[in-house]
């Protein structure tokens, strides 16, 4: 614990004594739980802890049965694991009100309560690809206000990028952002050496730029060979700032080549900003803690009866923020206003700017299990689309850190216990095996798992490829000039259907590939991008 937190809890703590919240601390009659049956469960627990030696007080070789002590820590295991489930930090979009996440992320680390789990869309997307693919060492060490040196993607002008939308209908360019976006990512590292890197699994939702297609939530299990700055930019092309970008997969050999048949993505925040129950199918989460500084969400979130850390102040904390009244009429005005833009929405009577429905950005969920809202001032706007001094990242950081402090706590016990079960899983697993991201019954279930697994054996027999983590890689500027190239050529008038595939490759050998090839949607296979004739030679 820092200063700065230190002092936090000692204001903290003194506004409660002046508010008379310390006796709702101390004594249990106003807790919301039964605490008569709490505390006799605790008292037995401790009854058995402190006499279970008893039993093998009775002979030389341990107690009389042991297949019942065997039976019961294979249902604990198995209970606790599938049933209690995973803390994620999710990180919302907002332009460059998402540099506030880099506070936040400050905060948890510092306290030891970093999940494992991150995911990040849009502008959240950067902050979550620098967290992921960096240990916590190096993360204490840039996690400071020199780090907005680093961020230059809005170096250019007015005249440069006004000619730039006046000629691409964008205001940034993709290959200036993928240089410049780079360095979070540590080069064109992938999903999946992320996760062997460091540890934490990484998600980044992207949407395809065909409105009929379903989202994904990109991470080491979906997409293991996507590079993540592919991905990084394709969460962060919202229309008229930057075009959809081609997602690319890295081959064996080291090289980039497109993913999923050079389809193009865009904003993941224009339909799932919040991934919750992608979350809770890949990798069994129902603990979200989540980051929003979303400008356009702000606004909505009253809390009424008070959140984590923030009570309603009046009649201690049994009250209402504003009175009964006025958090009648907010309530009712905000869930009118849903109403109305969720009628309008089907019957297909909202206006498409820029060819993209608008009307998801007001209605998905913007908040989690703990939701952690930092202050922005009026001069945020000003500067949503500049790049940040070291004096604004500073106050950024310091902001981000103050907004989390109050959560830290019921952060913290949380996970408490899945450190426990976690631990208790990594002490008990045969040598050598890997604690899985979900129960075996779900990874049953699961055929991403499943393969994943094999592809994960079928990788581990051949020889270990070259370090992928550096910056300045051969292949990386020509690839993303290709992506240029690529992005230039599908905007040539040269076919009237360009989206749809030529007649010849409808042949049954062509279309036996492009049936495999499509399965790399889901699976990111790196033998589906080996050409048959480089297959015969091998």
């Amino acid at each position: 614990m820092d200063n700065l937190e230190r002092d936090w809890l000692k204001a903290a703590q003194a506004l409660d004594d002046h508010l008379g919240n310390q006796a709702w601390k101390e004594i249990d009659e106003y807790a919301y739980y039964d605490h008569l049956t709490i505390n006799k469960l605790v008292t037995q627990l401790k009854n058995v802890r402190e006499q279970v030696e008893c039993e093998h007080r009775e002979g030389h070789s341990g107690s009389s049965e042991t297949s019942a002590v065997e039976e019961l820590c294979t249902l604990l295991e198995a209970h606790l694991n599938t049933n209690f489930g995973r803390t994620a930090l999710c990180l919302s979009g907002g332009a460059t009100f998402a540099y506030y996440h880099f506070g936040v992320v400050k905060a948890l680390l510092d306290n030891g309560v970093l999940p494992q789990i991150v995911t990040g869309t849009s502008g959240g997307a950067l902050v979550a690809a620098f967290v992921a693919t960096r240990t916590d060492e190096e993360l204490r060490e840039l996690l400071v206000p020199a780090l907005a040196h680093r961020i230059t993607a809005s170096h250019e002008g007015f005249p440069a990028w006004f000619r730039r939308w006046w000629r691409t209908g964008a205001r940034f360019d993709a290959v200036d952002w993928a240089r410049d976006g780079s360095w979070f990512c540590r080069g064109s590292t992938t999903f999946r050496e992320a996760y062997e890197r460091t540890g934490r699994i990484l998600n980044v939702s992207c949407v395809p730029s065909d409105p009929h297609s379903p989202t994904i939530l990109a991470n080491y299990l979906t997409s293991p060979n996507c590079v993540i700055w592919s991905a990084m930019l394709a969460s962060a092309a919202v229309p008229g700032i930057l075009n959809p970008v081609v997602l690319m997969t890295k081959k064996r050999d080291g090289t980039l080549a497109p993913y999923s048949f050079g389809h193009k993505w865009k904003d993941g925040s224009l339909r799932t900003d919040i991934p919750i129950k992608s979350l809770n199918l890949h990798f069994n989460v129902n603990f979200t803690i989540v980051s929003q500084v979303n400008p356009h969400i702000n606004l909505f979130f009253f809390n009424s009866r008070g959140t984590v850390g923030r009570p309603v102040t009046h009649r201690k904390g049994r009250g209402w923020r504003g009175g009964f009244l006025g958090s009648a009429i907010e309530q009712y005005i905000k869930l009118d206003m849903n109403k109305w833009l969720r009628v309008l929405r089907h019957l297909e009577l909202l206006p498409r700017p820029l060819g993209q429905d608008w009307s998801e950005i007001w209605l998905q969920k913007f908040s989690g299990t703990v939701t952690v809202w930092p202050k922005t001032i009026p001069s945020d706007f000003y500067y949503i689309l500049s790049d940040p001094t070291p004096e604004r990242l500073a106050r950024m950081l310091l902001v981000g850190q103050q907004s989390t402090f109050p959560k830290i706590q019921f952060v913290n016990n949380r996970l408490k216990i899945e450190t426990a079960i976690t631990s208790g899983l990594r002490e008990f697993a045969p040598a050598g095996a890997a604690i899985p991201v979900m129960s075996q019954g779900r990874q049953r279930g699961c055929p991403i798992d499943s393969f994943a697994s094999r592809l994960d054996g079928s990788l581990a027999e051949e020889p270990e490829q070259a370090d992928y983590y550096k910056d300045d890689q051969p292949t990386f500027a020509s690839e993303v000039l290709d992506l240029s190239s690529m992005d230039q050529a599908s905007s040539a008038p040269s076919s009237r259907n360009s989206s749809r595939p030529s007649i010849h490759r409808y042949s049954p050998g062509n279309l036996f590939q492009e049936m495999r090839r499509q399965s790399a949607v889901f699976f990111d296979d790196p033998d589906l991008y080996v050409d048959d004739d480089t297959r015969k030679v091998q």
